[in-house]
């Protein structure tokens, strides 16, 4: 009788590491987009973003702004007579691309 060999185990592994690199491709394109909308007068603002992954869950997140010491994001998001909601643009654009898109990237 033949042994049945499964490579079950290497697929996940693969497809988990494609989904974080999917995961993390999409945070860094709400990035990129966000900081051509957002408003400009010393660069501290743009430059400020990071994406932060969780290796272990494949989780990721935008950081910047408020969270790296830039006190004014958070009035430039919401309060800002011409740009503001600039963050949310830029995820709301990411989101319509799909996330089929970041998948086939990442392969």
């Amino acid at each position: 009788m033949a042994k049945f060999k499964s490579y079950s185990a290497k697929f996940f592994q693969d497809e988990s590491e494609v989904l974080r690199r999917a995961t993390r491709n999409m945070a860094g394109s709400i990035i990129n987009k966000s900081q051509l909308l957002n408003p400009v007068d010393t660069g501290a603002l743009r430059s400020s973003s990071r994406v932060k992954t969780n290796r272990k869950g494949g989780h990721a997140a935008i950081v910047g702004g408020a969270d790296v010491g830039i006190p004014y994001a958070r009035r430039q998001e919401f309060e800002h007579r011409t740009k503001k909601h600039y963050l949310q643009r830029a995820g709301d654009a990411t989101v319509k691309q799909g996330f089929k898109t970041f998948y086939e990237m990442s392969k």
